[in-house]
């Protein structure tokens, strides 16, 4: 079996897998067959049309032009592709300060209009204890809260609907709490917080974790409409009275997010009459926290359908006073 058989084999056995978690896979599976994480990585991207054409690969095959220096540490930015039908969103729960009664209005609607998959769309966890800012001690440990998200991801499984978590600005906390406190512990895979919530849902409760994890900012694709977290853009965008025409001004394409905490719609035409619409989800925390009581926010979530042809009709809900808006 040569290089690009391999490859093959293992995007069909895990076609989940980003660009470079196939690649450190396939190095970690043939280590005689690869230099390092890298050059599997390389081997991908040529084999699924994102670095060149689909070809027989050996080292010798590298471009041999003017240039000496080593290939470029290029990031992976593949989409994630959601072919469901109807897709539930729930953003913005900050578990262990969500609010429970908004989360269950939003989860039993979703239930109700028979979604096929739940999109955790980013800061479903806090990640309080290892935040940059000034931390109450008395506030629950990191330890407990990936219990209690083990717990949430428990409770979800019990409705047989495919769960997607998206990591937010909040979860991309954990890899920053390593790096700048314990950089040693970087890169190990044990030690990355899809993996220890994997780990402790195992022990807990006996059995795998069936959850999808997209993390490093990664954008789904839901044909015509990308979905992402908010955090994507950097926060320089995120100060507009509607935080949908934010999103718009910077993805320039149908988009859906949340971490502005506020329900919102934006749509406008371009020179040719195509319709491009943005939408910012409410949240499903506290709507009141100490660090910022008064605010713009209020509880939501939405529901996507997509049609054969990619087109897509979006639903996106308050909830005020415990009833759905």
């Amino acid at each position: 079996m040569n290089k690009c058989e391999l490859a093959r084999e293992i995007i069909a056995e895990f076609p989940e897998l980003s660009k470079k978690e196939l690649g450190r896979l396939l190095f970690k599976k043939h280590p005689m067959e690869f230099i390092d994480a890298e050059d599997g990585r390389t081997l991908i991207r040529r084999v699924t049309d994102a670095g060149g054409s689909d070809k027989t690969y050996t080292q010798s095959d590298k471009y041999k032009g003017p240039l000496s220096i080593k290939d470029g540490q290029l990031n992976d930015f593949s989409h994630y592709k959601v072919t469901d039908k109807r897709i539930g969103m729930l953003y913005d729960i900050h578990l262990p300060y969500h609010d429970i009664e908004a989360l269950r209005i939003a989860i039993d609607e979703l239930v109700r209009q028979k979604v096929s998959s739940i999109i955790l769309g980013g800061d479903t966890m806090d990640c309080f204890q290892i935040s940059s800012f000034t931390k109450d001690p008395t506030a629950d440990s990191i330890r407990l809260e990936i219990e209690l998200v083990c717990q949430f991801l428990n409770d979800l499984s019990k409705l047989n609907i495919k769960v997607i978590f998206v990591f937010g600005n909040h979860e991309d906390r954990f890899q920053n709490f390593i790096m700048q406190k314990a950089p040693a512990l970087y890169g190990i895979q044990c030690f990355e917080l899809d993996n220890l919530i994997r780990i402790e849902y195992l022990r807990i409760y006996g059995v795998p974790l069936e959850v999808d994890f997209v993390k490093d900012k990664r954008v789904i694709d839901l044909g015509h409409l990308a979905v992402i977290h908010g955090h994507n853009f950097g926060e320089s965008v995120f100060s507009p009275v509607n935080a949908a025409r934010g999103f718009n001004l910077r993805a320039k394409a149908n988009v859906i997010g949340g971490h502005q905490h506020q329900t919102a719609e934006h749509t406008e035409s371009n020179i040719n009459g195509k319709v491009i619409g943005a939408w910012s989800v409410g949240c499903l925390c506290d709507l009141h926290p100490k660090y910022r009581p008064i605010n713009k926010w209020n509880h939501g979530f939405a529901w996507v359908e997509r049609f054969e042809d990619n087109t897509f009709e979006v639903h996106n809900m308050k909830i005020i006073d415990g009833k759905i808006r």
